[in-house]
This record gives structure tokens, C-alpha cells and sequence, in this order.
């Protein structure tokens, strides 16, 4: 659990920032994100409880995201997304 709080720390913010943004821009094209922003709040919201089923997530993720496969009709920002959870998915 330490080593994705690490990573999550640096990576909060940003994601804070961007997960609702790409959400509202891309959700209708990429009705799979929805699902994608429920779990990553979820991930956020337990964060620091050690108990939380982090790998029990991070599966759905892959699972819903194809290994986090970034779609060929998308911009930076929501690529972003995918490699920043790919990276606390790896820190876990």
C-alpha cells in the first residue's frame, strides 16, 4: 500500500485535475471512461485505507481499459489519464 500511496501522491493533483475534464469531453464517445472516473474516485477515496482492495480495482481497470490501450480518436490529456493509472496500477 505505501508504494501506490507514494506514486498516487505524485500523481494527485494532476488527476484530481483532469479525470472529471476528460469525462465530460470524451464520456459520449467513450461511454467506458464513466466507469473508468467511478473506479479511479473510488481509488482515491480509499487511498490511505489499508484494508482496500487495490488489486480488486486495478483488475476492472485493465479489464475495462483493454491494459490501459489508449483509443486512436483521443487527446493528450485523456492518454494522460491512462498512463498515470498505469503507473499506480505498476506501483501496487
Amino acid at each position: 500500500v505505501k508504494m501506490i500511496q507514494k506514486k498516487y501522491s505524485e500523481l494527485e493533483e494532476e488527476l484530481q485535475m483532469i479525470v472529471p475534464i476528460v469525462a465530460r469531453v470524451h464520456g459520449d464517445a467513450h461511454p467506458e471512461f464513466h466507469e473508468v472516473k467511478r473506479i479511479y474516485d473510488e481509488i482515491h477515496d480509499n487511498i490511505d485505507n489499508a484494508s482496500y482492495d487495490f488489486a480488486s480495482s486495478f483488475q476492472s481497470l485493465r479489464d475495462i481499459t483493454h491494459n490501459y490501450e489508449i483509443p486512436n480518436d483521443v487527446c493528450q490529456t485523456y492518454e494522460k489519464v491512462y498512463t498515470s493509472l498505469k503507473a499506480l496500477d505498476e506501483a501496487q
